[in-house]
Formats: C-alpha cells, structure tokens, sequence
C-alpha cells in the first residue's frame, strides 16, 4: 500500500554513552593529576578534551537537525507473522548526518532497528512490523536516534507515525471450495488437452488430484487442463457457522488466497456485510480487509 506521510523531527533528547561517560571521567582524572602536580600542561589538555567534549555533543544533537522522514509503504500483515514498512529519510543539510539508527516501538519491532552510517540527500530503509492477532492497527510513532560522529552521545526523538496496519488472519483451512455460482468449478470442455501438473493447494477439489501420480509415490499433485475455466464463487460465513470466529475468519482467508492463485473471481459474504463478485489485487485487499476488521456480532 502506498502512502505519503511526511514528518519532521520533534525537539531530541540527548544523554551520555558509556563512551562519553568514561570521557568525562578521564577528563576529571586529567584535572586532577595536574591539580596534585600543579603541572599547567594537564591543565591545557583536560580543557581541550573538555572543548572537544562539547563539540561532540552539539554534533550529536545538530546529527538529528534537518532530517525529514517520509513512510513510502506498508504491506498488509498475516496474523502472526511480519510485514515490510518503508521508510525515507531526507537531509536538508550539507554536512550530513552519522550512525543513525530507525526503530519502532516495542509492541510492533520484529528485528534488530535498521542503520545507517551516513545520510545525504535521501536513503530508504526497511523495517520489519510484527503482526500479532488479526485485526487494523495504527503505528503511533517511530524512533530516531543517533550516537553523532564520535559515539559519546546518544540523542533521540520519536516522530508522529499516522500508519494504518492492517492484520489479516492466517490463511489456514482444508475445506474445499464453494460450488462455482454458476453450476460445477472446473469442468472440463470437449477436446481440452493435458496441460500439465501444479503443486495441490488447501481447499482444491480433491477430482483434480492426480491420484496416480501420488499412488506412484509423488507429492499431491493438481492436473491442469488446456482451457479450463474457473466459476466464481461466493465466500459465506454462514457456511462455517458450525466452527469459531478464529477458524471461520482462517478459512475464509485461506478460501480466498486459493481464488487468487487460481485468478477466479469470489465474492464475500459476512453478515451484513457484502463484498460483490470480482477478482485481482485490489479485490483480494479489499477482502482480507473486511476479514481483519470483522468483530462477531455474538
């Protein structure tokens, strides 16, 4: 799914990294020594390290200035698995930007946060959502950080993340397809010719399995014929009433993944709700939003 959502950064945060607190106490030790000594040289040098110490810290805050973050897409995500999220990041300084570092909240990270050693001009970067139950979900916000050129500060911002995910449910169920609407799926016509095999698919008619093929030892396998033509079919929840929400909303997901495979048009029946009859991306997406959302009036 495609979407322009364009944010520029709140105000950072910044704090110490061990590397920068270990600095600062090198520092003191520095002073120190040449206080116990009355030596002027420790003096020089602990105020040039402290110097370079607040260089470092107005780079690391200045590393989170003039980013603008755009989220390209978003994929929609199966129950209990993952979908890509697509980022961009914009600089609209010369200097650049260093060890930057994107990653979401907690309840939504799959993997480890994406990096970026260096920022110029425009980078996309990838993350990985985690999917929990099915369901549409908004991803609030998501986190920028950065260590700055020298690694002794850690400066962050969470940025407003206006996304929608959507969660399907988990495409599992062996029942086999609805007749066709308009008499028998799959009939053979008058001089059709043997077009060869396919991989067996959850929910297809056991009559087109090759049975000797699999008596012979081989895996399940479908026989497709030279002009076949598929019937639409009507996906309804009343024809599972006798199972529950989960294994219903599994099996009309599963029911409608076969219909795609095989590009036959389905319609989609939920209650009230009524999906007409049709076929493709945008209507495979429409169905499986209509899955996602469904809350069982019981």
């Amino acid at each position: 799914m495609k979407i322009q959502v364009a944010t520029k950064l709140s105000k950072p945060y910044i704090i110490p990294t061990l590397y920068g607190i270990a600095y600062f106490f090198l520092i003191l030790n520095i002073f120190a020594l040449g206080y116990y000594r009355h030596s002027s040289p420790f003096h020089t040098v602990g105020l040039t390290l402290s110097i370079l110490g607040l260089v470092a810290m107005i780079q690391s805050n200045n590393s989170m200035r003039g980013i603008t973050c755009k989220v390209q897409s978003i994929d929609f995500g199966e129950e209990g698995g993952s979908c890509p999220l697509v980022v961009s990041l914009f600089s609209a300084t010369r200097e650049g930007h260093f060890n930057l570092q994107l990653d979401l909240e907690k309840i939504w990270s799959k993997d480890e946060p994406a990096r970026l050693s260096f920022l110029k001009g425009q980078q996309s970067l990838g993350l990985s959502v985690r999917c929990g139950p099915r369901g549409i979900f908004y991803l609030r916000s998501i986190k920028i950080s950065s260590r700055g050129l020298f690694g002794l500060f850690y400066v962050w911002t969470w940025l407003p993340l206006p996304v929608e995910l959507v969660v399907y449910p988990k495409p599992v169920g062996n029942l086999p397809l609805p007749l066709a609407m308009d008499g028998e799926l799959g009939q053979k016509a008058a001089g059709e010719d043997f077009a060869g095999h396919r991989p067996y698919q959850a929910g297809s008619p056991l009559r087109h399995v090759d049975w000797k093929a699999f008596a012979r030892g081989q895996k399940l396998l479908m026989k497709d014929f030279q002009g076949q033509e598929m019937g639409g079919v009507k996906l309804d929840l009343d024809l599972l009433h006798k199972e529950s929400i989960d294994v219903q909303m599994r099996q009309l997901s599963a029911w409608i993944f076969l219909c795609a495979e095989q590009n036959r048009p389905f319609s989609l029946q939920l209650g009230s709700y009524e999906l007409p009859s049709g076929r493709g991306v945008e209507h495979m997406r429409s169905a499986l939003r209509a899955l996602a959302e469904w809350e069982n009036p019981a």
